[in-house]
């Protein structure tokens, strides 16, 4: 963990000064480091939430709230539904903009600056306005708000050269200390500011190469061997239904997976299958889910082995739900955390093949292409092609998938 929040310190520092950019890299990293780093999660999603990236701003608060309980994610998500509006809102006053109907347009953004959210577009796109209308002053004040959250926002500072050009400012520097100072104590303390709301994986480089990979050819649409302790190749038990039954009826799941899991199905009766079915049955709808959150409180303790195990038992039974794209991608993720990176690949390659916009299509796409990075190259490229073909503005296109692209 200290590693983990030595990186998250110089995530908050670069986003003090308004590098956020480089802080969204290093907060990736913080998270990579250890998933138990709340305030690192907390940050990443403030950063996407300004970008005006409201989807990855969630997607990071959910795993807060799922991974480590976290109150503050929890409030965030409670009023994304008023973000989502204003969304539509910034996108409708760019179409008035297009048709020049600024003043219509600024009555929009006007609603939009209410909250935070896409804060660096919803000032760019007012200062252009102002600036318009030949209301410099408050063009000015627009522009500044964009640099005091980043630095060398491109659109912002050709704004502000506008007004240098027009006599408007002298060239100088903007002062950004004014909202620097609010926005770190948000971070850190977790309040608002200001009537606003402030939200306060890239995977470690050290880790993948000293990793023991073994170098197989992974086979297309290959179901992932699951492999339990309970799992084996021994000569199954003699079935009991009357246990069964009394299992079913108290919800005990583990005992009915075991049950399951050591009874050949072939050889049962009429009576005895159709008390077989009933404990598939119930596996398959409650167990599953108490598999999962069963796993992700081991996940959030760091017992990646329990939770490794838990997973692959909800992932046994789980069928076309809600809850299959987050087992497949948990499983995998615990398998990496163990450095089972072989198996890893597995279940990665298979979220990938199941979904093609899944929440974490992204992430998982650039852990197939860094792991495989060490151990076969061409695939490597074909996934990192993916992610930048499929998510051009995705925050996982950085320098290192540059590399494996060449």
């Amino acid at each position: 963990m200290s590693k983990s929040k030595g990186i998250y310190k110089k995530a908050i520092k670069n986003f003090q000064i308004g590098k956020i950019n480089k802080s969204l890299e290093q907060v990736e990293l913080a998270i990579s480091e250890n998933m138990k780093n709340s305030s690192a999660l907390n940050l990443k999603g403030l950063i996407l939430y300004l970008k005006g990236d409201l989807k990855g701003a969630e997607l990071a608060w959910k795993i807060n709230k799922d991974f480590n309980d976290d109150n503050l994610s929890k409030s965030y998500l409670k009023d994304l539904n008023d973000d989502r509006n204003r969304k539509n809102i910034y996108e409708n006053s760019l179409k008035l903009i297009k048709q020049m109907k600024i003043t219509e347009a600024i009555e929009e953004l006007s609603i939009c600056r209410q909250s935070d959210f896409n804060a660096i577009n919803v000032y760019n796109a007012l200062s252009f306005c102002y600036i318009k209308k030949g209301d410099y002053k408050a063009a000015e004040s627009c522009i500044s708000k964009v640099l005091s959250i980043e630095l060398d926002n491109k659109t912002a500072k050709d704004n502000k050269k506008i007004l240098e050009e027009y006599g408007v400012i002298a060239k100088r520097e903007i002062n950004k200390k004014v909202f620097l100072i609010p926005i770190a104590l948000i971070i850190i303390l977790g309040i608002g500011y200001g009537g606003y709301k402030y939200f306060p994986k890239k995977i470690s480089k050290d880790k993948v190469e000293t990793a023991k990979v073994v170098k197989t050819p992974v086979e297309k649409q290959k179901e992932p061997q699951i492999k339990l302790s309970g799992d084996t190749e021994k000569t199954k038990t003699k079935f009991n239904s009357i246990e069964l039954q009394k299992a079913i009826d108290e919800n005990r799941f583990e005992d009915i997976y075991n049950i399951l899991n050591n009874t050949d199905e072939k050889g049962l009766g009429v009576n005895d299958k159709s008390v077989y079915e009933a404990g598939k049955q119930i596996i398959s709808s409650k167990g599953v889910e108490y598999f999962y959150n069963k796993g992700r409180e081991d996940f959030k303790n760091s017992d990646f082995g329990k939770a490794n195990k838990d997973f692959l038992k909800s992932y046994k039974y789980v069928e076309n739900g809600y809850l299959r794209p987050h087992i497949i991608y948990l499983t995998g993720l615990s398998y990496e955390k163990n450095n089972d990176y072989e198996n890893a690949l597995k279940y990665y390659e298979k979220y990938v093949n199941e979904n093609e916009t899944g929440d974490y299509v992204e992430e998982v796409l650039y852990k197939l292409s860094t792991i495989y990075y060490k151990i076969d190259k061409q695939k490597a490229k074909t996934y990192a092609s993916k992610l930048v073909n499929s998510y051009p503005n995705s925050i996982y296109n950085n320098t290192t998938l540059k590399q494996i692209l060449q």
